[in-house]
């Protein structure tokens, strides 16, 4: 089936897919703010974050705000790559 070729099991959980869209195209985000547009718990997020790194999709970066530490997130190249072709592949998919 060749319309599913670029579907990415990456983004088929629903926490991963809002990862992926919050972040698209190359958007850096707080854990916090990936929390709130979620809107899931911090297990839950935490482990999806994981995933993700795990699949080379997703980067990190940790700064400070005042004395704060701050972890931050985006897509890698793999990851906005793979994400834009599985939203292509939405697109097809609700066309048919």
């Amino acid at each position: 089936m060749e319309l599913l070729s670029k579907y990415n099991k990456a983004f088929e959980n629903k926490v991963s897919l809002s990862i992926a869209y919050a972040l698209y195209p190359d958007v850096w985000k707080s854990y916090s703010e990936l929390k709130e547009a979620c809107g899931v718990s911090d297990g839950m997020l935490a482990g999806r974050i994981k995933a993700l790194r795990d699949k080379k999709m997703l980067k990190q970066k940790r700064k400070f705000a005042g004395a704060r530490p701050r972890t931050e997130y985006a897509l890698t190249s793999k990851g906005q790559k793979a994400f834009g072709e599985h939203l292509e592949a939405l697109r097809q998919i609700v066309k048919k």
